[in-house]
């Protein structure tokens, strides 16, 4: 992982701390932002997911349970949340 952050930074000119999300309002007009992170996600932990929508102005967090890292791509309520927040439909998006 050091090996890449090095190579990234160097290639595209960019430091690899300048790439926390957190902060990105802090520089930017920010859009509507839908964060859905499984509460047990064995590889990215809740907890970023959760400061990301927490430092990010309207965002929303939607928590699951059980799905981890890579089953939350095909579950079928999250990708109607999803949806729904991409069309425009808050009241399917946010629950």
């Amino acid at each position: 992982m050091n090996r890449f952050v090095s190579h990234a930074a160097a290639r595209l000119g960019f430091s690899w701390d300048s790439l926390d999300v957190t902060r990105a309002a802090l520089y930017v007009e920010t859009p509507p932002l839908l964060v859905i992170h499984d509460r047990f996600d064995g590889e990215a932990s809740w907890r970023d997911g959760a400061a990301i929508a927490g430092a990010w102005p309207g965002a929303a967090l939607d928590t699951t349970t059980g799905l981890g890292h890579r089953r939350i791509l095909a579950d079928p309520n999250v990708i109607e949340r999803a949806v729904s927040f991409i069309s425009g439909d808050a009241s399917l998006a946010a629950r």
